[in-house]
């Protein structure tokens, strides 16, 4: 086996028996899987809320280049009509 393929098993194996673990733990089944649950959606709306956050980064900075782009034309346009 290679090196990816051991680690890949050692780091699964380590994840499984972490969240088998977390839910024999002493509080009920039910409740332990019911915080899991919020927990990963928490995660996953903090993923959607950077992933969104950085959309609106690229809206912003694709319309600075734009405009840059336009003003970089104008200027071509200008020193053509000059010469």
């Amino acid at each position: 086996m290679t090196k990816k393929k051991i680690i890949t098993g050692i780091v699964a194996g380590v994840a499984i028996g972490g969240i088998v673990g977390y839910l024999f733990a002493t509080e009920k089944g039910a409740e332990t899987r019911k915080k899991i649950a919020e927990e990963t959606g928490n995660f996953f709306d903090d993923i959607v809320g950077h992933f969104m956050d950085m959309m609106q980064l690229g809206k912003e900075k694709g319309k600075d280049v734009l405009a840059s782009a336009g003003e970089m034309a104008d200027k071509v346009k200008m020193s053509n009509n000059f010469n």
